[in-house]
């Protein structure tokens, strides 16, 4: 799976959790594969260019509305 398809099914979860269709924890346990996904590509990417990487938190990703 790529970080693009992991962003997209991301974004699907956390519109579920948005609109009541899940619950916090269960829409976490969902995200968490995906979330490893995109982080250890931002890694990736930050090591390539000699930056700080700041992960991707559950937490953060329903703030920003991913």
């Amino acid at each position: 799976m790529t970080a693009m398809e992991a962003q997209q099914e991301l974004q699907h979860i956390i519109l579920r959790v948005s609109t009541n269709g899940l619950d916090y924890d269960t829409g976490k346990a969902m995200a968490v594969p995906f979330l490893e996904v995109i982080n250890k590509k931002g890694e990736e990417i930050s090591k390539k260019h000699n930056k700080r990487f700041r992960p991707l938190t559950w937490g953060y990703a329903l703030r920003l509305g991913i």
